[in-house]
């Protein structure tokens, strides 16, 4: 994240990040049935954000600066990272917080896109982007989501990706790859 994150700091622009760490994802290799539990129930999401938020905006007090108004929130999940997207998104607070970015890094496996875009993100409100390696089971499995879909949304966008752009590259460089902070963001 450090090196995406340079970018901001040349412009000068504030920035917080939040990355929730499982506790059972540290070091670990982690089954994606347990990603899926993450986020699952009705409020934890919500809450986690919320609280989230107050952290920040306490230690912007203690600095003696202002709190964050209608702060910019963008998910960004990696591989297993898209079956917490479809958890959150049944639970319907994916819907709730309606982040300003959802980023899909190389994690549309099975039909958790599909899930979650027909549970929350179809709506609109939440621009939705789709980094993908073509030729893989994420590519398969998106493609079957396309399957008889015309013409995208205008808040859908999909970049795919060959060659040497491997799954961990895509992860590596999502921030950047899915332009989550453009300037003057």
């Amino acid at each position: 994240l450090i090196p995406q994150l340079k970018k901001l700091q040349d412009r000068n622009e504030s920035y917080a990040i939040v990355v929730p760490e499982l506790a059972w994802s540290q070091n670990t290799t982690t089954r994606c049935s347990r990603l899926a539990k993450s986020f699952r129930k009705p409020g934890k999401l919500v809450s986690f954000v919320s609280n989230s938020i107050d952290r920040i905006d306490s230690v912007f007090q203690r600095a003696g600066k202002e709190i964050m108004v209608g702060p910019r929130i963008v998910f960004v999940g990696h591989s297993g990272g898209g079956s917490v997207f479809k958890a959150s998104a049944i639970s319907g607070d994916l819907c709730m917080i309606k982040p300003d970015t959802v980023v899909w890094s190389d994690s549309t496996y099975g039909r958790w896109f599909t899930v979650a875009w027909n549970k929350c993100l179809s709506s609109g409100g939440t621009d939705t982007v789709v980094l993908i390696r073509k030729w893989t089971k994420t590519w398969r499995s998106f493609n079957r989501f396309l399957e008889g879909r015309s013409k995208l949304p205008e808040f859908l966008e999909v970049r795919n990706f060959r060659g040497k752009f491997y799954h961990s590259v895509i992860g590596d460089n999502a921030l950047d790859l899915a332009d989550v902070f453009q300037e003057g963001c």
